[in-house]
């Protein structure tokens, strides 16, 4: 395979108990896989596909989800500055409701790292990101939107 080519796997797998309700229990597996692609004009792109499907009593939150990932990080502007960005697609079908169609979820992020602030081998980072899950049912249809300010790790 190209060096500049590498195609991750991966999986996971959640167990979240309610102690108050066993209704609210929940079984999490996924798999994933993603290439990732660096290039000397456009910096490094990364296309993944995803599987998930969570089980539980709770018809509300039992489902299985199929997306897709892209994520494009360019060649450094500058040496005071990279830059990350960040786009997702996640269908989701609710098995024990069938009546219901299923829910969108997108999801987007940005990200700019400052390399030349450097702290004990961290930098910081400040991100940006939105999601929106499209549902017709009321309690799922959420739009999300965060900033956070963090350190990351230059090791």
């Amino acid at each position: 395979m190209n060096k500049n080519r590498l195609i991750r796997f991966g999986t996971t797998a959640e167990a979240t108990r309610d102690s108050a309700r066993s209704t609210r229990d929940t079984d999490a597996f996924g798999i994933s896989a993603t290439l990732i692609q660096n290039t000397q004009s456009l910096g490094q792109v990364e296309f993944g596909l995803s599987a998930r499907k969570v089980k539980s009593e709770a018809a509300g939150l039992a489902f299985t989800a199929q997306g897709v990932q892209l994520s494009w990080r360019p060649n450094e502007i500058t040496d005071k500055l990279s830059m990350a960005f960040g786009f997702g697609m996640e269908r989701r079908d609710y098995y024990l409701t069938p009546a219901l169609p299923a829910d969108i979820k997108l999801s987007a992020s940005a990200s700019i790292v400052l390399p030349k602030i450097i702290y004990f081998g961290y930098v910081p980072e400040i991100m940006l990101n939105t999601t929106r899950i499209k549902s017709n049912y009321k309690p799922r249809d959420t739009f999300d939107y965060g900033l956070s300010l963090g350190l990351r790790s230059t090791f």
